[in-house]
């Protein structure tokens, strides 16, 4: 991290500034280095479901933001009370029954929302955010599944990895730092093969 610049967002290196850039994230990662804006007002009108809503309804009132193990017993699992040992695998059920182990539009929402935190943005906070609920919603929307345009989700992972870096140079490496330095990580190993 000695070599990076925040003021440029590169490593400063002998030969010249390097950076991660949006067509490196869709070479490496294959995120869309265009299409609709991911900001603050592009989910308006896009989601037919609320996440904290549904969050709330399914916990009887608890807050809207829940840890990850938390998440997946509620959304992912679906099972209520029940837990995974009890449910079997698909080839012991009958067709009726694998039917109704679809995945629920609520549940696919929720698990991006998942995804997202824990994955993409690696939040330290072992939570799913309530900031990312609109993303999900929208991720996992059919009217922007079916659009032409895919949701330029290269442009804010790269935004969060600036961000990440930056915190990491002004305030010291910290292993509790939030962002995706596994793409950084990934993209040193793809400019830089000898570092493997």
């Amino acid at each position: 991290m000695c070599f990076w610049s925040s003021q440029t967002n590169s490593l400063e290196l002998q030969f010249g500034a390097l950076s991660p850039t949006l067509i490196d994230k869709a070479a490496i990662i294959g995120l869309p280095p265009h299409g609709q804006v991911v900001d603050i007002v592009f989910a308006e009108g896009k989601c037919d479901i609320d996440l904290g809503c549904e969050l709330r309804d399914r916990t009887k009132g608890r807050p809207a933001v829940a840890n990850f193990n938390t998440w997946i017993e509620v959304f992912i699992n679906g099972l209520g009370n029940k837990s995974l040992d009890s449910i079997g695998s698909l080839e012991e059920k009958g067709e009726s029954q694998q039917e109704t182990m679809e995945v629920t539009h609520v549940e696919h929402a929720a698990f991006l929302a998942f995804w997202i935190c824990k994955f993409l943005v690696c939040t330290t906070s072992k939570k799913v955010n309530v900031e990312y609920y609109k993303l999900a919603e929208a991720l996992a929307s059919k009217e922007v599944q079916e659009s032409d345009q895919p949701l330029a989700l290269g442009p804010f992972v790269l935004a969060h990895l600036y961000r990440c870096l930056h915190h990491c140079v002004t305030e010291g490496l910290n292993p509790n730092w939030s962002g995706p330095l596994w793409i950084f990580q990934l993209w040193l190993h793809t400019y830089f093969p000898s570092f493997r």
